[in-house]
């Protein structure tokens, strides 16, 4: 969800980039969870060493897509040194809304109780 954020202020070419590197990754992460169903449905089989392979194997194939989206990340962000993405890390300030006053009072089981 932050590499979302952080690709808007970047060029339209190198948005694509990162876009292409996520769908990767979701794509694997879709595998990986195929795998630990198959996994866990097998589990009490002669076939669950298997299935913990291939498991194993596609952890390892989303942890390497995660590492390349860093490092696409990276990249755009030597490639563009006057965007400022940190920018568009910083949460949106929402102007306050009125303040209403409210009366409390506490009940006899430590509840509060609006009182009107």
């Amino acid at each position: 969800a932050t590499v979302d954020v952080l690709r808007v202020p970047f060029p339209a070419n190198a948005q694509r980039e990162i876009e292409m590197a996520h769908q990767v990754l979701s794509k694997d992460m879709a595998a990986l969870v195929e795998a630990m169903r198959l996994a866990i449905q097998y589990s009490n089989t002669t076939l669950q060493h298997e299935y913990t392979k291939s498991m194993l194997a596609a952890a390892h194939v989303l942890a390497m897509d995660a590492k390349n989206l860093l490092d696409v990340v990276d990249c755009i962000r030597q490639r563009y040194p006057t965007v400022d993405w940190r920018a568009a890390l910083e949460p949106e300030l929402e102007p306050p809304g009125p303040i209403e006053p409210q009366n409390q009072t506490l009940t006899s089981q430590n509840q509060f109780r609006s009182v009107t």
